[in-house]
C-alpha cells in the first residue's frame, strides 16, 4: 500500500465492500488504521466515477509491481 497515493487510497476504499476493506486494513498498524478510517470518513461524499478511477490507478500499480516481480498476487484458481 505504500506505493499508492493517499489521494487514491481514500476514495478507493470509500466504495469497496467490507471484505475488501478488511484485507486492506490488515496491512496497517492499529494507529495507522485509526487515522485512515478517520480520513475516509472526513472526505465526505465523492463521485462514484472519481472513486472508480482511483481504484483503477491502484490496480494498475498492483499489476506493474506484479510484472516487475516485486509482489505476488494470489488468485483463487492458483492456490493449492
Amino acid at each position: 500500500m505504500e506505493k499508492c497515493e493517499k489521494d487514491d487510497l481514500l476514495p478507493a476504499l470509500k466504495i469497496v465492500n467490507d471484505d475488501v476493506k478488511s484485507v486492506i486494513y490488515d496491512t496497517f498498524s492499529e494507529k495507522e488504521l485509526i487515522i485512515l478510517k478517520k480520513e475516509i470518513k472526513d472526505i465526505g461524499r465523492i463521485r462514484l466515477s472519481d472513486a472508480e478511477a482511483a481504484q483503477l490507478r491502484i490496480v494498475n500499480i498492483i499489476r506493474k509491481l506484479e510484472k516487475e516481480g516485486e509482489i505476488i498476487v494470489a488468485r483463487p484458481d492458483e492456490l493449492v
